[in-house]
């Protein structure tokens, strides 16, 4: 049961769904686990669990070291706290102003960049980057594509 639900596909993720086979990647890699064995495909995700996922697809371990200050809307009970911190401390975020809006719905531009600077990469400045809620199937092709998990 527990290979089933690492590599066993979503139930709400059919086989000629467009972006099945990224949704598998990301799956069969450990990088979603999904709700009940659903993925939401057209569902917008959250900037912390973009983060998430894009630091296990880099294998970026989330640590609370070396700490920085923190984000005042990001707690330090929350689960994603540690991996927020070790974002900003490897500069793959740096939030606007003192919060990082860990809640709010992933845009296509802020993918993009996120993705880029966990390979270490300076997000361009002169590319005109659509700033739209990006769906978790987009995301998945997104991560899938671009660490090689195909």
């Amino acid at each position: 049961r527990k290979d089933f639900l690492k590599t066993g596909a979503f139930t709400d993720v059919v086989s000629d769904h467009w972006a099945y086979k990224y949704i598998q990647a990301l799956r069969a890699n450990d990088l979603v686990q999904g709700v009940n064995n659903q993925f939401f495909p057209e569902k917008e995700l959250s900037r912390a669990e973009a983060l998430k996922i894009v630091l296990k697809a880099g294998q970026i371990s989330a640590t609370t070291f070396p700490t920085l200050p923190a984000f005042k809307d990001v707690p330090a009970k929350e689960w994603f706290s540690s991996v927020v911190a070790t974002a900003k401390a490897r500069g793959i975020v740096s939030g606007q102003g003192e919060n990082f809006f860990p809640y709010r719905a992933l845009t296509r531009s802020e993918a993009l960049k996120i993705i880029q600077k966990a390979y270490g990469l300076k997000a361009q400045k002169t590319i005109d980057r659509p700033n739209d809620i990006i769906s978790r199937a987009e995301f998945a092709k997104l991560v899938a594509i671009s660490f090689r998990l195909l």
